[in-house]
């Protein structure tokens, strides 16, 4: 068994740094990241770079408190300014890609350099930053499901043990197993199942797409206690 988070579309935005990711987009990463972030977006890297100058020599302790002036007096990022540069809790693949890579690359409580992207040139704080195994994620997921539906351990562990590729009654038993949020099954040449379900998140404006995959000689593990 397979399970994959992706990241595959953006619906709506609220500040103007958010990913403008096209339909077709699939983002597909190990890890999954999140980090607390404030930033200035400036237009030019001579702003950015003064602004840093500025702020590379205040105490730890009163960084935030600088940099969350700096933002109001001038970022130019009409969401997130008058917050103080406070764009909450951002998770992977919902901004552009070079905010991303500063944003989870910078140590809690301190700043990176100017980073540029299509919008303009951004510093960033970052208050506090979190990292987790896509495989994790998708372990819990299988172990609560596992645990809050009686009988599909059995089932899910019989159908395992007895898959064959191509098999519509197979496909037919994934299907009832997953329930019926998930999608129709999707066949490759090698006779794998795939399934999405689309998983919205109207907080964040991103819509978010669950995959579960079947192989043709997977094995279902189950963790010790369930």
């Amino acid at each position: 068994m397979n399970c994959r988070i992706l990241v595959f579309t953006v619906l709506t935005a609220t500040s103007s740094v958010q990913a403008q990711i096209p339909p077709n987009y699939i983002d597909e990463r190990e890890s999954y990241h999140e980090a607390h972030v404030y930033h200035v977006m400036v237009r030019t890297q001579t702003e950015a770079s003064d602004i840093y100058t500025s702020l590379r020599g205040v105490p730890k302790d009163q960084l935030l408190a600088a940099f969350k002036a700096a933002a109001k007096a001038k970022s130019i990022d009409p969401g997130s300014s008058q917050a103080g540069g406070d764009l909450g809790l951002i998770k992977e693949g919902t901004m552009v890609r070079p905010f991303e890579k500063a944003a989870f690359s910078v140590s809690n409580g301190q700043i990176s350099g100017p980073v540029q992207t299509e919008f303009g040139w951004h510093l960033l704080y970052v208050q506090s930053t979190s990292s987790i195994p896509v495989s994790r994620l998708c372990a819990q997921t299988l172990e609560k499901t596992l645990k809050a539906t009686p009988g599909l351990r059995s089932d899910a562990i019989a159908l395992t043990k007895g898959f064959k590729a191509g098999s519509p009654a197979q496909e037919r038993q994934v299907q009832k197993l997953l329930g019926p949020t998930w999608g129709p099954a999707m066949k490759d040449g090698d006779g794998n199942l795939s399934f999405l379900k689309l998983e919205k998140n109207a907080g964040s404006g991103v819509a978010e797409v669950l995959q579960h995959t079947e192989y043709p000689y997977g094995r279902l593990h189950i963790p010790a206690g369930l």
